[in-house]
């Protein structure tokens, strides 16, 4: 019966031995556990840094495209400083017309100090001053009204009510209308008279361009036996100055674009150094015209005649009214 007994014991050792080295073994076999890894391969969290390319906020510098500002230099427009450009080099002021000054008295037009003064219509010596400068308050733009301040004489003929005016400040020219009655209104034949003052150019070469700017306008009426006058704003001007190459000059013409009679045709003249004398014409009827350029060639300013004895308009201010005469003054800037 031992035999049997050690054989079972053995068989119980050897069967605990195998079971022992299948445990030994399972453990061995068991180390991939740590292939589960993937907890590094859930790194996406850097993959997801496309906040970096919803950087389209440099893409949005469209805010340079806006520099249209630089186009809009009006701004430099705006540096005119009417103050300082009122005066010329020996601090004298130049936008005036003196009634007493010989040199503008008869009058055609007056160069004086670099100054183009011009009153239409012939005169004798005066007194007074006309200050556009004081009567603006050294300002562009355009300006009415009554000066009683100072005594003005044109012709032995005393302002006593004092000088009514009409004018237009360009930044280097002035131009419009005085008188000794009220402008806007129809008063007597023969009581205002147009003007315009330039300051002329420097030493600088002319050149082509088109000038457009206002008309400001006296109209000679008549009806019932009776002429008389009113000034008011007629329109605009378009001025074109272009180079002959024929006879190598500068030559002008344009036209007036009148609320009142129509279009007011400038024939073509020479236009050397920024002065010109030429003929107009309305409606078939013929007349004069001149003009003046200022700031070297930016600006102009002129008048125009038509001579009265022809029907020009019927039934203008009232019924059986009929324009007469046609005198203007304009003004204008270089496009």
């Amino acid at each position: 019966m031992k035999p049997n007994f050690k054989t079972t014991a053995l068989a119980i050792l050897v069967s605990l031995g195998a079971v022992a080295c299948s445990s030994n073994s399972s453990h061995d076999g068991a180390q991939p556990v740590k292939v589960t890894k993937p907890a590094e391969a859930t790194k996406p969290a850097e993959a997801t840094k496309p906040v970096e390319a919803t950087k389209p906020v440099e893409a949005t510098k469209p805010v340079e495209a806006t520099k249209p500002v630089e186009a809009i230099k009006p701004v430099e427009a705006a540096k005119f400083n009417f103050k300082k450009e009122a005066t010329l080099a020996n601090g004298k002021e130049w936008r005036y017309i003196d009634f007493s000054d010989t040199s503008i008295a008869s009058i055609v037009s007056g160069l004086k100090d670099g100054i183009d003064r011009h009153i239409t219509g012939s005169h004798g010596v005066g007194a007074g001053i006309i200050n556009f400068n004081k009567l603006s308050n050294y300002s562009t733009g355009e300006f009415t009204g009554l000066d009683k301040d100072e005594t003005y004489s044109l012709d032995n003929n005393v302002f006593i009510n004092g000088l009514y005016y009409h004018f237009i400040n360009q930044p280097y020219s002035t131009y419009g209308f005085f008188s000794n009655k009220k402008l806007s209104e129809l008063t007597e034949l023969g009581s205002s008279d147009s003007f315009y003052v330039a300051k002329k150019n420097s030493d600088v070469d002319q050149f082509e361009g088109v000038y457009s700017g206002d008309v400001i306008a006296k109209i000679t009426v008549e009806g019932a036996g009776d002429i008389k006058e009113i000034v008011k704003n007629d329109g605009k001007v378009t001025l074109n100055v272009k180079h002959n190459s024929t006879n190598d000059k500068f030559m002008v013409s344009g036209s007036i674009n009148s609320n009142t009679v129509g279009e007011v045709k400038l024939l073509a003249t020479d236009f050397e150094y920024g002065s010109a004398k030429g003929i107009a014409t309305l409606q078939g009827v013929s007349g004069d015209y001149s003009v003046s350029s200022a700031n070297n060639y930016k600006e102009v300013v002129g008048d125009v005649k038509i001579h009265a004895g022809s029907v020009l308009r019927s039934d203008v201010a009232s019924e059986n009214t009929e324009v007469i005469g046609y005198d203007a003054v304009f003004g204008g800037q270089l496009k």
